[in-house]
C-alpha cells in the first residue's frame, strides 16, 4: 500500500473456493471489528473490492506500480448518513433510554461513514437483519437512511 504496487497473490473466496492468482492495486486496510480486510482495485472483476487477509495465500509478487489508485475509488471517497433511531416497537419511554444509550438527539443518531464500508457498520451496530423483538434489536435504520444507503449494500442473489 504505501509503495501504491500492485500485487499477484493467492486468494480464495466462497465464490471461488480454490486458491486462485489475483492482481489486486490495494489503497487501504481496513478492520470491521471482528477481520482485517485490504480495499483494492482487483483486476480479475475490473472494480474496488474488499479482500479477507486471512484468505490470502502465498507470496505477493510485485507486478510494478498500481494504475488504481484510492483517488479513484468512488465509495472510499463517499460519505454517506447512517442515521439509527430507536426501534418503533418500543414504548415511548423505552424509546428515550436507547435514545440516552446512543445519544440521540432528536429521536436519532447521525453516523457518518465511508460508502464503502457502510455494510461493516451495519453488521457492527447488529442492524444488518430484522429481529423478532425490539428488545433483541434496539435500534433500526430510518426510512430515509437505508433508501440513502441502498446504492452501496451488497446486492443479495
Amino acid at each position: 500500500i504505501r509503495e501504491q504496487q500492485a500485487i499477484d497473490i493467492g486468494y480464495i473466496s466462497l465464490s471461488s473456493p480454490n486458491y486462485l492468482d489475483r492482481i489486486i492495486q490495494p489503497h487501504a486496510l481496513i478492520f470491521d471489528g471482528l477481520r482485517w480486510h485490504v480495499r483494492a482495485f482487483c483486476n480479475k472483476n475490473l472494480a474496488f473490492r474488499d479482500f479477507t487477509l486471512s484468505r490470502f495465500n502465498g507470496d505477493a509478487i510485485f507486478e510494478g506500480p498500481a494504475s488504481h489508485t484510492a483517488e479513484q475509488d468512488e465509495k472510499w471517497h463517499t460519505i454517506v448518513e447512517v442515521v439509527i433511531t430507536a426501534d418503533p416497537r418500543f414504548s415511548d419511554q423505552q424509546k428515550r433510554i436507547i435514545e440516552q444509550d446512543y445519544q440521540m438527539e432528536n429521536g436519532e443518531k447521525v453516523i457518518p461513514v465511508r460508502a464503502a464500508l457502510v455494510n461493516y457498520l451495519l453488521k457492527r451496530l447488529h442492524i444488518d437483519s430484522h429481529k423478532n423483538t425490539p428488545e433483541e434489536q434496539q435500534i433500526v435504520l430510518s426510512q430515509a437512511s437505508r433508501q440513502a444507503i441502498s446504492p452501496y449494500l451488497p446486492q443479495s442473489t
